[in-house]
């Protein structure tokens, strides 16, 4: 999920950190630098937005349910499962899976410098748009068809999606982009092509999410799908297989 506009940071900017490093932090830290080791991802990782995406992994800390309620000011959810809060730097996931996604959004806001950065006001969204969201942002998706069911019996209708809904909005296309990346162990330096469109399609379609809104295999045609793996950068588990779908 996202986060809340409240800056709590201490007056040299970081926080004691008093748990672990959550387990996914190193493995997400050697899958970026195997991405960045192919060449291909400057525009989203260099001038220092890596370090800065690392930094913030290395600052923010993990807290209970409960923690993170004081900390945000607002209790979640019974049905929330995870949540990131970029202001106070501190995130809760109460599984592996769902800490994939609170992780990457740890690291793109990061790549930004705003948690760190930017300490004495409210942070607003263009403070944490990220390269990788523009990225994201400049891949089309199509509008949703609904199908006879849906359509006759459920009475919904055409709709064109935008980037900027909470449900499909770029940073959650990457949180979730990441979540399937580790949950499939995707080989950082695979470059998907047509041949690999059915079963991808086919994994994508089993992914759950918060909804329909959420499941990225219907919001692309093949072609932006597979800019979609291609072209944006990966945040996923190490992995020392060949490339492949798990």
């Amino acid at each position: 999920m996202g986060w809340k506009m409240k800056k709590t940071l201490t007056k040299d900017g970081y926080k004691p950190r008093q748990d672990p490093p959550a387990k996914g932090v190193q493995q997400l830290k050697d899958w970026i630098n195997q991405r960045e080791a192919t060449g291909k991802f400057e525009d989203q990782l260099g001038s220092g937005q890596k370090e800065r995406g690392f930094g913030n992994l290395d600052n923010v800390q993990k807290v209970s349910k409960k923690r993170f309620g004081e900390i945000f000011g607002s209790d979640p959810s019974y049905f929330t499962a995870g949540q990131y809060s970029s202001d106070d730097d501190v995130y809760f996931a109460g599984n592996e899976e769902t800490e994939n996604h609170e992780l990457a959004h740890v690291f793109d806001v990061g790549t930004t410098g705003a948690p760190q950065e930017i300490n004495d006001r409210f942070l607003t969204e263009d403070d944490i748009y990220s390269s990788i969201q523009k990225k994201i942002t400049s891949i089309p998706i199509k509008d949703f068809e609904p199908n006879f069911i849906q359509k006759h019996l459920l009475g919904q209708n055409k709709k064109s999606f935008k980037l900027n809904e909470y449900a499909l909005n770029a940073p959650e296309v990457y949180a979730e982009l990441m979540k399937f990346r580790m949950k499939h162990k995707i080989d950082p330096k695979k470059v998907f092509n047509k041949k690999d469109i059915p079963e991808l399609r086919e994994k994508l379609k089993q992914e759950k999410g918060y909804g329909a809104d959420r499941n990225i295999e219907q919001h692309y045609t093949d072609e932006n799908l597979l800019r979609l793996f291609n072209e944006v950068v990966d945040v996923s588990e190490n992995n020392n297989t060949n490339s492949r779908l798990a």
